[in-house]
């Protein structure tokens, strides 16, 4: 595949459904649906990378996200701070729908938001300020459960996040070969 297999729309056309595709997920999974959560999350993932200029090449590094976020979320849960109902356990210990998440947020920060990776502070503020919410806002719906106290998860959420957008941004600029 050389080019793309779609058209993409407006960057804020995806922004938006991405919102929507989120919203859809985490409620199908707090309403214990995690299949039809992770299907969703998935198929609006795969429409990204449908609309990227090499596909193939976009679809390769969706899927090293989701190995990494799967990594990351079982650390998180492993370290006592995160907790997925028993219906979710899947893929235990983290579920296919966090998953599916991870692979749709790696398939727009290998698109769409690629250029967020070429500002690593810009990238690693608007991890610090927005892993925090996901998780937390997953936990309000009853997804997930965060064991933490609400402080010290945002702190902890929020510089994993910085630290993981940070070193994403710095491998982007190696692969660009600006560093």
């Amino acid at each position: 595949m050389s080019g793309p297999l779609l058209r993409a729309p407006p960057l804020w056309v995806t922004s938006a459904l991405y919102y929507g595709a989120w919203f859809l997920c985490v409620g199908l999974a707090a309403l214990g649906r995690p299949w039809l959560a992770a299907a969703s999350h998935a198929a609006f993932g795969l429409w990204v990378v449908a609309c990227a200029p090499h596909p193939r090449a976009h679809l390769r590094r969706a899927l090293r996200w989701a190995a990494a976020g799967y990594l990351l979320d079982s650390a998180l849960v492993a370290l006592g701070l995160l907790r997925f109902p028993p219906h979710a356990a899947a893929l235990a210990p983290s579920p296919l729908w966090m998953v599916s998440l991870w692979f749709t947020f790696g398939a727009l920060l290998s698109g769409p938001l690629r250029a967020l990776l070429r500002r690593p502070a810009l990238a690693a503020a608007l991890g610090a300020a927005g892993g925090p919410l996901s998780y937390l806002g997953g936990a309000r719906t009853g997804a997930m459960e965060v064991l933490w106290a609400t402080p010290w998860a945002a702190l902890a959420l929020g510089g994993v996040w910085a630290g993981v957008l940070w070193a994403a941004a710095a491998r982007a600029r190696r692969e660009e070969g600006g560093a």
